[in-house]
């Protein structure tokens, strides 16, 4: 199903009203904008709701006691910079979906570049309202076939077992029973063997179609926020039924954040690729991509984490020029100059204790790993072509690792472009001239880090 061209949705774009009387832009009345902070919720929280019936006699949301109301509380990074476009951007996602507004966010960047740090921080600010529905699933990378619909799974699962459980266990009950099969621990044996009776030749079209009815019923008076984490990971069902909700044209309270690692999308045959570029082309989803921090925004960070601190200037140009403004190299570098003692607390302010050449070398142990570990899914050639690039320098040109390789210019240049497409560990840079004339194709390490940080890489023909 992935990718069918069932209905648009144009129609759905943002409107001045909800039609059951939501906000009213201009005028909200559930939502309002404070800037820099997120929002806050204006309305009147109320326990005088009833709660629905085991029966399922009523589908009114049991008003103040979703699963924000519980224990659980999201947390976003402690020092997060940069981003606050992208909370922006997130908050009117919210703000719509309390409209009715069905709302399919997919926030992408390279890994490292911040995707968890910004969601987890707009559920942070998301749990301020004990009305708003919050379920988190995870894809994981498996090595066989993964099952199907395994984050929606988790992050329903989690739902059904946070406050206002029972009641979601009745709606699910009335309009996914498919679903709730899947989860038999939350039923009792009577209710499982008559559930199971009920569905004998169940479908998988079925459970599309249920769960999109469910999320309906779920969000009739009050936001959903799904978050499916690392969907490069998901499997064919999953993307198929974010494909779904997305295209319904029937009006729904919900907000859909997806997270993904372009990298692993384009160019693999993921189905996810074929679905976001058929959704964005439809204007029924939106892309949130995630830059590398500035230099300034680095500067930021440091001011962030260190207090007062007394660091000379071109510690910040240091660490920006290693890090290339990954978020995730940042901090593992920042807190490796700490547990070395390069950076030191000296009569009540943090001081750098070494000179810069100190800071100049070494990689985290942890970013070490994960290097090694993406050179290990390459094929061959394209290590060998990338150990020869990096004793070349951050730019290189095909022609350079060719000679090295002894490889027709033409092979290299088209492991090169291939890696570049797929955003692995280099970008293109254009074709460019020797002195002798030779025409060929540069390149460059997308971080400094990439170059350094496995041992083995500079080794052509290891």
């Amino acid at each position: 199903m992935a990718g069918d061209g069932g209905g648009g949705c144009r129609a759905q774009g943002l409107r001045a009203r909800d039609p059951e009387g939501g906000d009213r832009v201009g005028a909200p009345r559930f939502v309002a904008t404070v800037h820099r902070r997120g929002y806050r919720f204006i309305a009147g929280v109320t326990d005088s709701e009833p709660r629905p019936e085991r029966d399922g006699a009523s589908e009114r949301s049991p008003v103040g006691s979703g699963p924000t109301g519980g224990g659980f509380r999201y947390r976003g990074p402690a020092h997060l910079v940069g981003r606050e476009p992208a909370l922006d951007r997130l908050q009117r996602g919210i703000e719509a979906a309390w409209r009715g507004t069905r709302q399919i966010v997919f926030v992408t960047g390279e890994p490292g570049i911040g995707k968890t740090g910004v969601v987890g921080t707009f559920l942070e600010r998301v749990t301020v309202d004990p009305r708003v529905w919050i379920a988190h699933g995870q894809c994981v990378e498996t090595y066989g076939a993964p099952e199907p619909y395994l984050p929606v799974l988790d992050a329903f699962g989690r739902l059904c077992r946070e406050g206002g459980g029972d009641w979601l266990v009745t709606l699910l009950r009335k309009h996914a029973p498919t679903w709730l099969a899947q989860m038999p621990w939350l039923l009792d044996r009577t209710d499982r063997d008559a559930l199971q009776r009920e569905l004998l030749g169940a479908t998988r079209e079925r459970m599309l179609r249920e769960m999109a009815e469910a999320v309906e019923a779920l969000t009739a008076e009050a936001p959903l926020v799904l978050v499916l984490e690392d969907l490069h990971w998901s499997d064919t069902a999953t993307v198929d039924l974010v494909s779904l909700l997305a295209r319904r044209q029937e009006p729904a309270r919900l907000l859909l954040i997806g997270t993904y690692r372009p990298v692993d999308v384009i160019g693999s045959q993921h189905p996810l690729e074929h679905v976001r570029l058929e959704l964005h082309t439809r204007g029924c989803s939106q892309e949130l991509s995630l830059e590398p921090l500035s230099k300034a925004q680095v500067a930021d960070y440091l001011r962030e984490r260190f207090a007062g601190h007394a660091f000379p200037a071109e510690l910040t140009r240091v660490i920006n020029r290693r890090t290339e403004g990954n978020p995730l190299f940042m901090v593992s570098l920042v807190e490796d100059f700490v547990a070395r003692g390069l950076i030191v607390i000296r009569d009540g302010r943090w001081k750098l204790h070494a000179v810069l050449e100190e800071v100049e070398i070494g990689v985290p142990e942890n970013l070490r790993e994960m290097i090694e570990r993406r050179v290990r899914q390459l094929g061959e050639d394209e290590r060998q072509v990338l150990a020869a690039g990096s004793v070349a320098g951050m730019e290189f040109s095909a022609a350079s690792v060719a000679a090295a390789l002894q490889r027709a210019p033409a092979k290299v240049e088209e492991s090169c472009d291939e890696l570049a497409h797929r955003y692995l560990f280099i970008r293109s840079l254009g074709a460019g001239e020797w002195p002798d004339g030779t025409v060929a194709s540069r390149y460059r390490f997308v971080h400094a880090l990439h170059r350094t940080g496995r041992s083995g890489l500079r080794r052509p023909g290891a």
